[in-house]
């Protein structure tokens, strides 16, 4: 399994990609309500726009890997998932609700995308005898980065309430989305990068 130099690759690049998607779903509520001091009810009221898009990939997600190809579709929502990211990062009490709105319909509709992309392309080189060995373990890696994402929100957070250099609850969430960023932007290079 691990000779498959395309399943290594793609693994490596899910690990990050996957910490991120997790990360997301933590730390959004938690940014509208402790950052933003929205309600409960207005933050789930926000974050089904989220959830509404997430529906909608799945269903327009076969006619643009048709129409466009599967890397050139993969490389379009990477950049509309690090989009997503450094326009939350820019959100602050004054934002309009529209923005965010809008914001969070492009990262659920980018991340519900790529999670169903990775299920395919990871096993796109996988021969069959070795199939369920590579499902077993690319379950067990996803299962992994969403614990890793979770706990990085965390680690993260705490971090950032610790530092100097970041004045305010705000700053706090806005310093972690940007470490995000940064995991969302090492999946596409290792996604796109083919050694020779």
């Amino acid at each position: 399994l691990f000779n498959i130099k395309s399943y290594n690759r793609y693994a490596l690049s899910l690990i990050f990609f996957f910490v991120t998607s997790s990360g997301l779903s933590l730390l959004n509520p938690l940014f509208l309500q402790l950052a933003l001091h929205y309600s409960p009810f207005l933050t789930g009221l926000l974050l089904c726009s989220f959830g509404i898009s997430l529906i909608i990939a799945k269903l327009v997600n076969h006619k643009y890997i048709n129409w466009l190809g599967n890397n050139n579709w993969l490389a379009i929502n990477y950049f509309l998932v690090a989009l997503g990211i450094g326009g939350i990062a820019l959100v602050h009490t004054s934002t309009s609700m529209v923005y965010i709105i809008l914001i969070l319909m492009m990262q659920g509709f980018s991340v519900s995308v790529m999670r169903t992309n990775f299920n395919v392309i990871l096993y796109q080189d996988v021969p069959m005898d070795i199939m369920d060995h590579a499902t077993n373990f690319g379950n067990m890696l996803m299962q992994l980065s969403y614990c890793f994402g979770t706990a990085a929100v965390g680690v993260l957070i705490n971090y950032f309430m610790g530092s100097s250099s970041s004045h305010g609850e705000v700053d706090v969430f806005h310093s972690t989305y940007l470490i995000f960023l940064i995991f969302v932007t090492i999946s596409a290079i290792i996604c796109f990068y083919e050694s020779e």
